[in-house]
């Protein structure tokens, strides 16, 4: 599995909406919104782990710069159930220059293909805005088609390194 980088600069972008009755909220740091959290990445297969408080602390509040109130959002159905989720980290660089990273971008399968991904991606190119970051970076693994393409859509483009 090889893992492929994307990059997206400051600029304008396409606002997506999410569909009718879903909306976003953002993570509260209880034990619930943990176990949403792995939940949602259970689901698409990111994590393997067993223990949720593990791998959290792992794949999320050890990371530099994220801040998890802050960072990390979900999407919520109309039934108020966390069926999606995101996160952005804002960095500085090497060259002092403000960056992002779309971190854990997942949702449940049974609510793919909705557009949640799509609006979700809008959201965070519109977090980093509203934060002056110059330029967002993600990975993804290259075998997730449809995630490249909702990338692409979103205004990423690869790199190669």
């Amino acid at each position: 599995m090889k893992q492929l980088k994307m990059i997206r600069y400051r600029g304008d972008h396409e606002v997506r909406e999410l569909p009718e009755g879903f909306s976003f909220a953002y993570f509260k740091d209880t034990q619930s919104d943990v176990d949403a959290w792995c939940d949602i990445c259970r689901g698409a297969d990111m994590l393997k782990t067993a223990d949720n408080n593990e791998v959290f602390n792992k794949v999320i509040r050890a990371m530099r710069g994220v801040e998890p109130t802050r960072d990390l959002f979900f999407v919520l159905a109309p039934d108020g159930r966390r069926v999606a989720t995101s996160t952005l980290i804002s960095r500085v660089d090497e060259n002092g220059v403000l960056s992002g990273y779309v971190h854990m971008v997942a949702a449940l399968p049974q609510f793919r293909n909705l557009g949640l991904g799509h609006a979700m991606l809008s959201h965070t190119v519109s977090l980093a805005e509203a934060r002056n970051i110059e330029y967002c970076l993600l990975t993804t693994d290259d075998y997730r088609l449809p995630a490249i393409k909702n990338y692409l859509v979103g205004g990423f483009r690869p790199v190669l390194y």
